[in-house]
C-alpha cells in the first residue's frame, strides 16, 4: 500500500499513512504542533509514520484501538498518551504489536500506556506491545527508544491456550533501549504461561537504569540485557537495587550466547560484594571497602609482643633465681 494513502481494507481496517504530504483524514494544522490524529472509532487502525519528522501523542490523541508503525528515520513521543492495539491484532492478527519502530526510527516515551492486543481466539498468543527493530542489515538503521517514569507497557493476554504477550521486544543489530524508569509487565497467558517484560534477541541491547518489572526477561543471540547499579546474580536471578533505590529481583534466561552484564554506578556505593555463586555471566559490582587483614597492623601487634615476652622473662629470672658469688682468687 502506497504510504501517503488512506484507504480502507477488508475487514472494516482502517491503514493511515502520514508522508511527506498531507493525508486527507489528518488537518494541515497537526504538523504546526506535531500531532498526528487518528480516527477514535474505526476498527482495527493501522497508522503509519515514514516521514521522517516528530509525532507527539498526548491524552488528546487516543490509540483505542490502534497500532502504530513508526519507520524510516521518523520519530514518535508519547506525553501521557495511550495506545491499545485492537482484540485479536491488527486484521485478527496478534502479531502485530501496538506500536512498531524499524529503520532508524526513535521512540521517547515519557508517560502514558501502551498494551498488545488481546487474544480471544483458541490457541493465540497475546501481542506484544512495543516492539523496537533494526529493519535492515546494518547499525545505520537501527532503531532506539528511551523510557521514563510515568510509562506503562504491558503486553497483552490470551483468554483461551494461548501465552501472554511480551511488554518490549527488541531485536536487530545495533537497535538499543534506554529504560531510565517505568513499568513493563508480561501479558497474562493460560496456565501460567505469562509473557516477558522484556525480550531482546539478535544483536539488540537493553540498558536498564530503574524501572519496574512483571514477568520474566530472555536475552538472545548477541544481545545484552545491562543492570546499572548494586546487583548480584546467582543463576538465572539477578537481584539489587537501582542508583533511584528501586529494588529489583527478576529471572533472566540467556539463550544462544545471550549476555547479562551488572554495572556499577560511581555515585552509589554497594554494601555487598559480587555473588560468588556459579554463573557463566560476568558480575561487574565493585567489591566492598574493608581493612586488609594483612596490610601491617599485624607485623607490628607481633613485634611488640615478642618484646613484651622478653622483657617479663628477664625480669623473672633477676628476681626468682638466686645469683652465686664467685670466689675471686688472687
Amino acid at each position: 500500500m502506497l504510504p501517503r494513502l488512506t484507504a480502507l481494507l477488508s475487514l472494516g481496517s482502517i491503514v493511515t499513512g502520514v508522508g511527506s504530504s498531507t493525508p486527507s483524514s489528518v488537518p494541515a494544522s497537526a504538523y504546526a504542533s506535531d500531532y498526528i490524529v487518528a480516527s477514535e472509532h474505526a476498527p482495527n487502525i493501522l497508522t503509519i509514520y515514514n516521514d521522517g519528522r516528530t509525532h507527539t501523542i498526548n491524552n488528546a490523541y487516543l490509540f483505542n484501538p490502534g497500532t502504530i508503525a513508526v519507520t524510516a528515520y521518523a520519530t514518535l513521543r508519547i506525553e501521557d498518551g495511550y495506545v491499545k492495539a485492537p482484540d485479536n491484532g491488527y486484521k485478527l492478527d496478534t502479531e502485530w504489536p501496538a506500536i512498531r519502530l524499524s529503520i532508524g526510527s526513535t521512540l521517547n516515551a515519557t508517560g502514558g500506556t501502551v498494551t498488545g492486543a488481546l487474544a480471544m481466539r483458541d490457541g493465540t498468543d497475546g501481542g506484544e506491545a512495543i516492539e523496537i527493530y533494526n529493519g535492515q542489515a546494518g547499525p545505520i538503521t537501527a532503531s532506539h527508544a528511551h523510557f521514563y517514569d510515568g510509562m506503562d507497557v504491558v503486553g497483552g493476554d490470551s483468554q483461551r491456550n494461548g501465552q501472554g504477550g511480551n511488554a518490549l521486544h527488541v531485536h536487530g543489530f545495533g537497535t538499543s533501549v534506554f529504560v531510565h524508569g517505568g513499568k513493563f509487565k508480561g501479558g497474562k497467558g493460560a496456565d501460567g504461561d505469562d509473557g516477558l517484560s522484556i525480550y531482546t534477541s539478535n544483536g539488540g541491547n537493553v540498558y536498564i537504569y530503574s524501572g519496574t518489572f512483571e514477568g520474566e526477561m530472555e536475552v538472545g543471540d548477541s544481545s545484552v540485557i545491562a543492570f546499572y547499579g548494586c546487583f548480584m546474580q546467582n543463576g538465572t536471578v539477578v537481584s539489587g537495587v537501582f542508583a533511584d533505590e528501586t529494588n529489583l529481583e527478576v529471572n533472566v534466561r540467556a539463550e544462544n550466547g545471550g549476555e547479562v552484564v551488572l554495572i556499577p554506578v560511581s555515585d552509589q556505593e554497594c554494601e555487598t560484594a559480587p555473588s560468588t555463586a556459579p554463573s557463566p555471566f560476568p558480575t561487574l559490582s565493585p567489591q566492598p571497602t574493608v581493612p586488609r587483614p594483612n596490610d601491617g597492623s599485624n607485623i607490628a601487634v607481633t613485634y611488640g609482643f615478642t618484646i613484651m615476652a622478653a622483657s617479663t622473662l628477664l625480669h623473672f629470672i633477676l628476681v626468682a633465681v638466686p645469683w652465686q658469688t664467685i670466689p675471686v682468687v688472687t
